[in-house]
């Protein structure tokens, strides 16, 4: 557990810094990276048996659902939720982190280290995603597979978007991805339609999430205008 959430704060503090010394979009830097998974994780299998390109089944003294109960998974996953939600929203750290994604030169010039701030976000984010990860591997399937967590990283961007980067909201949209997923394995097991016709569903829905977040930055700096034309 410890090695897959120290890989996942790993590959989140590399675009951070990347974010913080060169200025590139942070959206960018992980959906890049994201792809730059999907491709090892072929490489890994691509001299695999073609026709089950998986990992060796783990012995069931690692598994984690062998020891916790699936019922205490989904209550660990809505306490990390929680401890999440709380976080953001009614913490000192949590300030910090809005503010420096709102206006770094601000938080600067406040005493607040932008750096620090955004190593911290990034190192927090990355362990869960790991921890992720790993409790898909441990817990679900129980072997690694070919394509693993294929698009993860889209998914969690538009999640984000149609949730409005509320805890909440970004939690029911990620409910709502994930259902349209596993729907779209018993679309094509049951009447043979392409599970395709989700992901066009999905991109759909991220396109109006970005929309609805591009008309409201623009409300935002409306309303700021108007203030100073006040002024």
């Amino acid at each position: 557990i410890a090695v897959g959430i120290l890989a996942g704060i790993i590959l989140s503090v590399v675009p951070a810094l990347l974010k913080y010394y060169l200025g590139v979009p942070e959206a960018i830097l992980f959906v890049m990276l994201g792809f730059i998974l999907e491709l090892l994780n072929q490489y890994l299998f691509l001299y695999t048996d073609l026709a089950h390109p998986n990992s060796a089944t783990m012995p069931r003294s690692i598994r984690l659902a062998a020891e916790v109960p699936q019922a205490a998974m989904y209550i660990i996953t809505f306490a990390v939720f929680a401890t999440f939600a709380i976080l953001m929203n009614r913490s000192v750290a949590g300030y910090r982190i809005k503010t420096v994604g709102l206006n770094p030169a601000f938080t600067q010039a406040c005493g607040i280290s932008s750096l620090k701030t955004l190593m911290v976000s990034a190192a927090f984010g990355g362990a869960l995603a790991g921890l992720a990860g790993l409790l898909e591997v441990l817990s679900v399937y129980h072997f690694m597979y070919y394509n693993f967590a294929k698009g993860f990283a889209f998914l969690g961007i538009s999640a984000a978007l149609l949730g409005k980067f509320s805890p909440l909201g970004m939690l029911l949209a990620s409910l709502l991805f994930g259902a349209l997923n596993s729907g779209s394995i018993a679309l094509a097991a049951t009447t043979g339609v392409s599970d395709s016709i989700v992901q066009v569903i999905q991109g759909f829905i991220t396109l109006l999430a970005t929309a609805s977040a591009i008309a409201f930055v623009r409300q935002l700096a409306g309303k700021r205008k108007s203030r100073r034309n006040n002024q």
